[in-house]
């Protein structure tokens, strides 16, 4: 990915899987990052509080 790619993600909603791919939310992508090779995203829920990194490979991003 480049940089545009990844910046354009910034301010979309995404489904996010827990762990164990029990349950999936909805949350708003707040920043983007590249650490070593590994795309993450920052992210906070639509309802509720907080902030995490996750992992790309669990976050959704919904399109539209």
């Amino acid at each position: 990915m480049n940089l545009l790619t990844l910046q354009a993600a910034i301010g979309k909603t995404a489904l996010v899987a827990d762990p164990r791919g029990a349950m999936r939310f909805r949350v708003t992508i707040q920043d983007v990052k590249q650490s070593y090779g590994n795309t993450r995203y920052l992210v906070e829920p639509v309802s509720g509080d907080g902030r995490r990194w996750v992992d790309a490979r669990n976050v959704e991003i919904e399109e539209g």
